[in-house]
């Protein structure tokens, strides 16, 4: 289950923590997600994924480890984007069933109360 959703993001590599990439989500899933970043995180880095999916009563601090499986950039034009911007897509690490649960249920609220 993959679900359309922009909230913020940051990405760090895990061999420079204090790197970090701050962007936004486009879309996620239990197994990874697609997101955007000012700068290219190269394919194949590694990185601590953090980001907040809005819940019931409270949002789900999502903070996981992946891989980064694809980049490119997206130009900049003047109807849509103000700037480039770097699609990414993150792949994340085997986690605890407990996180996976919890991202699951987060992701099915999500979608069963979209207007």
């Amino acid at each position: 289950m993959s679900v359309p959703l922009i909230v913020a993001a940051d990405v760090a590599p895990i061999h420079d923590r204090r790197t970090i990439h701050l962007g936004e989500t486009l879309e996620i899933s239990p197994a990874g997600v697609e997101c955007v970043l000012p700068e290219p995180i190269p394919a194949g880095e590694r990185v601590r994924f953090r980001c907040e999916i809005p819940g019931r009563r409270q949002p789900l601090a999502v903070d996981v480890e992946g891989t980064i499986r694809w980049c490119r950039t997206v130009r900049a034009n003047h109807l849509v984007l103000g700037r480039d911007v770097v699609h990414h897509y993150v792949d994340f690490a085997p986690m605890a069933s407990s996180v996976e649960d919890a991202i699951v249920s987060a992701l099915f609220f999500l979608e069963t109360n979209r207007s």
